[in-house]
């Protein structure tokens, strides 16, 4: 058995396996697995759905780069060629690019919340790491915006949960016109949001946050505020600390607004609260 050979069938293993262990729900339909991967299964079965598809991605995009690499070499593409090979080859190499992008597909889906499709909880963990970087490397100012509304469960009390689900896809709504490809806008559960959002300037930050919360989201003439907190978020926080401060500046500005509310809304609507780190 050739070297190039050898190597396919290595390639075919690996990728089966993983099919296996990462994509495969029903164990009923799941592909024979050899004996050796036993232990390779059992500890893909314990990870979490968003590290399956992450493993999976990596095990494809590095394969199809190897053989794509193969394939530029002239000395192979002619020995490959030779053996009447090289059209399955590069067909192989097409699959592996397409499967990429359904696995991309059903990765982000993990990380979407399924009413707003805005990122979710778990999405904020992944991308994180990337914001620190870009504020470690001086490219970007982050705030950490936390957003709730204001006595949401009114709505689903007077006009039940299709009139509180219409009331979250407008904020959504509003999240995701602001949001620049940067930045990233998440729904926490229920009616709490969170926006990781690049500003030019804190000096800025103030009238930013007053355009973003305002004006209340409406339905059947009903008016809901959204109380805004947010932080900038420094080189060395973790996420948990950048969100505590984020979620307390909001919780200040949630007390004022049902302050000022319940005295009939009397004097200038409270400004959002900006704690800086």
């Amino acid at each position: 058995m050739d070297l190039w050979t050898r190597f396919l069938e290595k390639e075919e293993e690996r990728l089966r396996t993983c099919w296996v262990a990462f994509l495969t729900p029903f164990r009923n339909f799941s592909l024979p697995l050899p004996p050796r991967y036993t232990e390779e299964f059992r500890r893909a079965e314990l990870l979490s759905p968003e590290k399956k598809k992450a493993a999976l991605l990596t095990v494809l995009r590095e394969t199809r780069e190897i053989i794509s690499w193969l394939l530029s070499q002239a000395d192979l593409r002619e020995v490959v060629a030779r053996k009447g090979r090289l059209g399955e080859i590069e067909a192989l190499a097409q699959r592996l690019f397409e499967i990429e992008n359904e696995v991309d597909y059903l990765k982000e889906e993990l990380l979407r919340d399924d009413l707003t499709k805005l990122w979710n909880r778990r999405a904020l963990r992944v991308f994180f790491p990337e914001i620190l970087r870009r504020i470690t490397q001086g490219k970007e100012t982050y705030l950490a915006v936390f957003l709730d509304i204001c006595d949401f469960r009114e709505v689903n009390d007077l006009y039940g949960h299709r009139a509180g689900d219409k009331i979250l896809l407008k904020v959504a709504r509003r999240l995701r016109e602001w949001a620049k490809g940067k930045d990233v806008p998440v729904r926490l559960g229920g009616d709490e949001f969170v926006f990781l959002l690049a500003v030019p300037t804190l000096e800025e930050v103030p009238s930013m946050l007053l355009k973003l919360s305002s004006p209340p989201v409406e339905i059947h003439g009903l008016k809901k505020y959204l109380a805004c907190g947010a932080t900038d978020i420094l080189a060395s926080d973790s996420l948990e600390s950048c969100l505590h401060r984020a979620d307390m500046a909001m919780y200040k500005h949630k007390m004022l607004l049902k302050s000022w509310l319940q005295e009939g809304r009397r004097g200038p609507l409270p400004l959002p609260v900006f704690f800086r780190a």
